[in-house]
């Protein structure tokens, strides 16, 4: 997915396979892809990245 920064911001990106992260800045204007196989297993927005929870894709009580 191609995005567009609208303002100066410091991307966290997950390494899995190092176990580590690096950061990037991004600067106001730029375009960049975002990767989400690398979003989606980052402890800090899914907790178990590598585990398989059905239930993540269900909608709560409030539907959502």
């Amino acid at each position: 997915m191609i995005k567009y920064s609208d303002k100066d911001v410091c991307l966290k990106v997950p390494l899995p396979l190092w176990d580590k992260s690096k950061e990037f800045n991004v600067e106001e204007g730029a375009y960049f892809i975002s990767c989400y196989t690398l979003m989606h297993r980052d402890t800090e927005i899914v907790s178990d990245p590598m585990e398989f929870k059905y239930f993540r894709f269900t909608k709560d009580a409030d539907g959502k």
